[in-house]
């Protein structure tokens, strides 16, 4: 059965939202880019970049489908990796610092007990002696 309609009959279609499609998509597009480059430290700049966005408009994009800034989103992303390294390896601090693309050891635990209420190391003295788990 042919599905086509006759020739010279047009069916309307509704265009979709555009930006509203686009906006979601190129959420999706920049968190998987932070996912992937978790260590490197990506600037909004960067990031908006690779989605073809100027850092402004993504920035307004970003904050109005996630409720949060491009860059604490991501700083977030590597506190929450920061805490797997903690948690699944014997790793120093040092390491998972660096691991995270955060290259100031002081700056990292501070951003770390900002997001978490503790530091990363009593995170991971509160693992190892209480079976503490963050709730994410």
């Amino acid at each position: 059965m042919d599905t086509c309609p006759p020739s010279g009959i047009y069916i309307f279609i509704p265009p979709q939202p555009i930006d509203r499609v686009e906006s979601n998509d190129i959420i999706k597009v920049a968190i998987n880019y932070m996912h992937e480059n978790i260590e490197k430290p990506l600037s909004l700049k960067e990031i908006s970049e690779f989605t073809g966005y100027s850092p402004s408009r993504f920035s307004a994009i970003f904050k109005s489908k996630t409720g949060h800034s491009t860059v604490n989103y991501f700083n977030q992303l590597k506190v929450n990796k920061a805490c797997e390294l903690l948690e699944t390896t014997n790793m120093k601090i040092n390491q998972i610092c660096s691991k995270v693309g955060i290259d100031d050891n002081y700056y990292f635990s501070r951003l770390f007990t900002k997001v978490v209420g503790i530091s990363p190391k009593q995170y991971r003295n509160n693992l190892s002696h209480h079976s503490f788990r963050m709730t994410r």
